[in-house]
């Protein structure tokens, strides 16, 4: 009997859709360019973050319970990924911590900008919070 699908392998790209390229071009008015060396803690449990991070190159790695103790990975963003979408909706500090896995580069898009660009947008609004 073939053992069951978690609900991550089957539903891994509604929870983590993708942007393609053009999507995220356009984007790029909304926020700005930033640089994280790998290692470098991009979003933290219980703070608030600085928008929502569209991953350009590079790979970051969400954990949940801590960055640097007994933390589990929960997934990796990689180009076209983005995270934060949810601290962002809600205007709430994170859940969980997101660490430069390698270096990268990202759009980091402020709340104002996201809530812009949801209302000229619906259907990448709802995109973005997995349909």
């Amino acid at each position: 009997m073939a053992e069951a699908k978690s609900v991550m392998e089957t539903r891994r790209d509604q929870m983590f859709p993708q942007l393609a390229p053009q999507e995220v071009e356009r984007l790029k008015r909304f926020g700005d360019i930033r640089h994280y060396p790998a290692g470098t803690l991009i979003t933290q449990t219980g703070k608030v973050s600085d928008g929502l991070v569209f991953v350009l190159q590079g790979e970051i790695e969400v954990r949940q319970g801590g960055a640097v103790s007994r933390s589990s990975v929960i997934t990796r963003h990689g180009p076209g990924s983005f995270h934060g979408e949810l601290a962002q909706l809600s205007d709430r500090p994170s859940l969980v911590d997101a660490v430069a896995a390698s270096d990268v580069e990202a759009l980091v898009v402020p709340r104002r900008g996201c809530v812009t660009c949801w209302c000229r947008k619906p259907l990448w609004a709802s995109a973005s919070c997995g349909r």
